[in-house]
C-alpha cells in the first residue's frame, strides 16, 4: 500500500516503523523513531515533503569552532541542511539540528519500503556526522592537554 501525503499520518509513520522492528511512537502531527539514532518524521502539506529531524549535542566547542564545524559538515554532506543556535543545555552541550526534506508531489505517493529507505540513509548521514563532531571536540581535547603538559 502506498501513501500521499494527505494519507500519511503521524500514526501510519509510527505503524511503518514499528512493522520492520524499529522503535517508533506517534505525536500529534510527528513520529519518534528511536533506532541508532533518535529522529522525527512527519509529513509537511504545504511543501509536500517527508520531513526528517535529528539533532547531536557537542560539547566544549565555542561559537567559532561550532559554526565551522557546521559549515564543514554542509560541505561534505550535501543532502541534509545543517544548523546550529546558541542556546547552551544544561549540562553545557550545544545541540547541531539535521533536517532532511523528501518531496512527494501532491499527485504521487510513496511505499512504505521507500519511507524506511529513506530514514535508513538519513541515519547514516547523522551517525557519519557524529563521528566528525567527535573528531572535533577530542582534537580540541587533545590540544588542550598538549597545552597544559607543556
Amino acid at each position: 500500500m502506498n501513501f500521499t501525503p494527505n494519507h500519511l499520518s503521524a500514526s501510519n509513520l509510527s505503524y511503518i516503523f514499528s512493522a520492520v522492528s524499529i522503535n517508533a511512537e506517534a505525536g500529534d502531527d510527528y513520529c519518534i523513531v528511536r533506532n541508532e539514532i533518535i529522529s522525527s518524521v512527519c509529513v509537511d502539506r504545504e511543501q509536500n515533503t517527508l520531513q526528517f529531524v535529528s539533532h547531536i549535542s557537542v560539547f566544549n566547542l565555542n561559537d567559532k569552532e561550532i559554526s565551522q564545524l557546521v559549515s564543514n559538515l554542509n560541505n561534505e554532506i550535501d543532502l541534509l541542511k545543517i544548523t546550529y543556535d546558541s542556546f547552551t543545555n544544561p549540562d553545557g552541550s550545544r545541540d547541531i539540528s539535521f533536517f532532511y526534506g523528501h518531496v512527494i508531489f501532491s499527485d504521487a505517493s510513496i511505499s512504505p519500503i521507500n519511507i524506511i529507505k529513506l530514514h535508513s540513509m538519513f541515519e547514516r548521514l547523522v551517525y557519519d556526522a557524529s563521528y566528525l563532531c567527535r573528531e572535533a571536540s577530542l582534537s580540541k581535547n587533545l590540544d588542550r592537554q598538549r597545552i597544559d603538559i607543556s
